[in-house]
């Protein structure tokens, strides 16, 4: 035993030698080589800062200012959101599909500032200066004490607690619940130079034609997770949403000389990709007729052997991202929301003189406060019609964390709109002169599995 510890000991000297020898080889040959592998050691890239790189590398190559109207009548918004927890937490993945939700939701206020939204506030600045030569006394009139005839005994008093105090105050004819405690300090202000500034923002309208085109997940080198978002607004797409929500056949096709294809072909087909998209997209069919692709996410984490427990939780998942793959078009196609923020900056600046009233010391107190509150709140509210909402695709991704991702992807296309109002506004039509056909009745029981004709679809 004695002697693996003596080995385990040699090899610990003999790799620290090694990594002190490969040290200064290095330094030897190029002083600045060194100093640059010990920076990209240390080096540290949080998962917020790449995925913030990753937008801007993204509005680079797409020539996108964001906030501002380009000449194509597109504004574009971006905004991120760390995972508040870490993937050890078994909700994990819900938490992953929160954080785009809290992106989102800033993009929206950002643009509901910018297109509804009001200011109002108000800014107080106050100054006093006491430089007088009695600053630094407090009267002795200023005690209530001095006025009554407690004043001459307070100090015998001061000696007793509880019961025995309030004995003895009645026995002076005082009511004990004045004097149940020892008077505070007594503060005078002898300098100030406050500055308090509040406002209040609120905005009120509709999101319709706010679309997410975009999202980004970046992952540091200490686990944590964050979301990235990229939105558009442009009034094509507000019109595109009114139509749809009035029942209307959309007026925006794609322009001329370019076509839409298959709906599946814009959907990722590596599950990866799939599970880091979050949103309603726009695209187009054959037919050049827009279609909403909406990608939906929930998750489950369930490492047992229970079948049962397992399917429960997927089926949950899946009901639950299905929800959100057709919450998201309703909310593009009809959303309202109302948005408010309070803002409030004071930088306060006093002198006080405080006087102890169980020593009689007086001393000076600088005070320098700086006080920074937002509080924000937004209500958003939505209504659809389902019609011409389908799932077109349900899959699974199995993190590398362990955490299964369910994912739903939805759609919208005036095909299915089409395809609902016909289910919906369906006439029986009674046929006339409708033939008696005799039932036969079966003579034999034994197990078999027979295939009758088809027929053509196409129709």
């Amino acid at each position: 035993m004695i002697l693996n510890k003596v080995k385990i000991v040699i090899v610990a000297m003999s790799f620290v030698f090694s990594i002190n020898l490969f040290a200064e080889n290095l330094s030897a040959e190029d002083p600045n080589e060194l100093s640059e592998l010990q920076k990209t050691a240390v080096e540290f890239v949080s998962s917020s800062e790449m995925t913030r790189d990753a937008i801007n590398g993204f509005a680079e190559k797409l020539g996108i200012e964001f906030g501002e109207e380009d000449n194509k009548g597109r504004t574009f918004y971006n905004a991120v959101e760390t995972v508040s927890v870490d993937v050890t937490n078994p909700q994990w993945a819900k938490w992953r599909v929160v954080a785009y939700k809290k992106a989102f939701s800033k993009i929206k206020q950002n643009f509901l500032a910018d297109s509804y939204g009001k200011i109002s506030g108000a800014t107080l600045t106050e100054y006093a200066s006491d430089e007088s030569d009695n600053r630094m006394e407090f009267p002795r009139e200023d005690d209530p004490r001095a006025k009554t005839k407690t004043g001459e005994i307070w100090d015998k008093l001061v000696a007793l607690t509880g019961a025995k105090l309030d004995n003895a105050l009645k026995d002076l004819d005082i009511d004990p619940s004045e004097y149940n405690a020892l008077p505070k300090e007594q503060k005078k202000n002898l300098f100030r130079n406050n500055f308090t500034e509040k406002s209040i923002q609120k905005a009120a309208g509709s999101l319709a034609g706010l679309m997410t085109i975009k999202t980004f997940t970046g992952q540091d080198s200490k686990g944590n997770h964050t979301i990235g978002v990229v939105a558009m607004y442009k009034n094509s797409l507000k019109q595109l949403a009114m139509d749809i929500a009035k029942g209307n056949e959309p007026m925006l096709t794609t322009k001329k000389g370019k076509k839409g294809r298959k709906i599946s072909s814009y959907i990722p087909k590596d599950k990866k990709t799939l599970s880091q998209s979050f949103g309603v997209r726009l695209a187009f069919d054959e037919t050049s007729s827009p279609v909403l692709i909406s990608y939906g996410q929930w998750s489950y984490y369930y490492k047992g052997k229970n079948q049962k427990k397992r399917d429960r939780g997927y089926e949950h998942a899946l009901k639950k991202a299905k929800t959100e793959s057709k919450k998201q078009i309703a909310q593009f196609m009809k959303s309202t929301a109302q948005f408010e923020e309070m803002e409030e900056t004071s930088a306060i600046e006093e002198e006080n003189a405080i006087l102890n009233p169980k020593d009689g010391v007086v001393r000076s107190e600088d005070v320098a406060i700086m006080v920074d509150k937002i509080a924000s709140t937004m209500k958003v509210q939505f209504s659809a019609d389902l019609k011409g909402m389908k799932v077109k695709k349900t899959t699974s991704y199995k993190h590398p964390s362990g955490h299964e991702i369910v994912m739903v992807v939805s759609t919208w296309s005036q095909k299915n709109a089409n395809q609902a109002d016909r289910i919906r506004n369906f006439k029986y039509q009674k046929q006339k002169n409708k033939p008696v056909i005799k039932k036969s009745r079966a003579t034999e029981h034994n197990p078999s599995l027979g295939e009758g004709a088809g027929m053509g679809l196409d129709f």
